[in-house]
């Protein structure tokens, strides 16, 4: 039941292996219990250990298990895929599936569902752009990186268009 809180201090102390073992409990545990909010957070924080352990498929695949997640729960997919997943898996000869990961997450975030009378979800609402548009830097830069240009450009197209969005929602 507290092992996520146990698997905090170990990412923190950046403990990869005990991390792992604790996140690995964490999830089954939120599985059992039924907590969404808990299987997302602790099972993309699981894709991140894995990613440091060079478990770089694995981390992939943990990582979008958790794209079947109701609206109201996806909010930390996005975020945890470009800023804690994606660093630790890039350069290690999949920056491709890195970029679509990262991309797929992106849409993850556009479906997120939250109530904006409070303060998490005003939070969430203030910085969702922001997020956005750096998760279309970091797949443009990603698949610029192995020399996928065309990739690139169809990204920032992609982009582009979404983000015209962002004055109409």
């Amino acid at each position: 039941q507290q092992a996520w809180q146990y698997a905090d201090i170990f990412r923190t102390a950046q403990r990869w292996d005990l991390a792992k073992k604790a996140l690995e409990m964490a999830v089954a545990h939120a599985k059992k219990g039924g907590s969404q909010d808990r299987r997302v957070n602790d099972t993309l924080r699981l894709a991140q250990a894995q990613a440091n352990l060079g478990e770089r498929k694995d981390a992939l695949q943990t990582a979008r298990s958790v794209f079947d997640a109701p609206e109201t729960d996806k909010g930390p997919i996005l975020m945890a895929g470009a800023y804690e997943i994606a660093p630790a898996l890039r350069g290690h000869s999949m920056d491709v599936e890195v970029a679509k990961l990262v991309e797929d997450a992106i849409a993850q975030h556009m479906q997120v569902v939250i109530d904006p009378k409070t303060e998490e979800g005003a939070a969430f609402l203030a910085t969702k752009w922001h997020h956005i548009r750096k998760g279309w830097e970091l797949v443009i830069e990603l698949y610029r990186s192995t020399g996928k240009d065309d990739l690139a450009d169809q990204a920032r197209e992609r982009a582009a268009q979404m983000l015209s969005q962002q004055g109409r929602l």
